[in-house]
């Protein structure tokens, strides 16, 4: 109430603003996850060669699919974070994915395989997770090389998944927070907790 963000636009451009919102939020569906990841990986090589000079330069990324990219990798950032974040992350996210296979199982409805608690390992998911977004990362850092020192930790913190099980993940999840938040220590390490 009181705050009227849209009131000077005419129809027409709040039209195009809401279809621009709107194309942004469902890139991050998953199910469009591939063609993004071929479309980046693609421009990455044709940058890659220019920067390398055996190429021409690529044509400049679309300003609204760069905003639909950006808001991808910030979806599906996790595994790029620091690993006592990503580790409490990776608790939620499959908490959520459990739950809604423990409701279709409730309903008598078949369980989306990934949801089910009683054959699907959380660390499991996790490393199913890196080894699928990697590919569109490393694209991302070829275009942003800003960001490559996020995606190099995400390689590294794949690797550190490799050893982890289930229930050192939910050893984490007993640890107060505190201990990992960046205020009350100096720098988080590339460790779980």
């Amino acid at each position: 109430p009181g705050i009227a963000v849209f009131d000077g636009l005419s129809t027409a451009d709040f039209y195009a603003f809401r279809a621009s919102v709107s194309s942004t939020i469902l890139a991050t569906d998953f199910a469009r996850h591939a063609s993004y990841t071929k479309w980046l990986k693609d421009h990455a090589e044709l940058l890659k060669a220019h920067r390398e000079g055996t190429g021409e330069a690529p044509p400049p990324l679309d300003p609204k699919f760069e905003c639909q990219v950006l808001l991808k990798c910030a979806d599906i950032s996790n595994p790029a974070k620091r690993l006592p974040v990503a580790g409490r992350w990776a608790l939620r996210v499959t908490d959520e994915v459990f739950h809604q296979g423990d409701v279709e199982r409730t309903l008598g409805m078949p369980v989306t395989p990934t949801c089910d608690r009683r054959t699907q390992s959380r660390v499991d998911i996790q490393r199913g997770f890196i080894k699928a977004v990697g590919p569109f990362f490393d694209s991302i850092a070829t275009l942003y090389p800003g960001l490559r020192p996020d995606v190099d930790r995400m390689h590294r913190t794949s690797k550190k998944w490799e050893s982890y099980s289930d229930a050192k993940l939910e050893e984490s999840r007993l640890q107060d927070f505190d201990q990992l938040h960046p205020m009350t220590q100096k720098r988080e390490q590339d460790s779980f907790p």
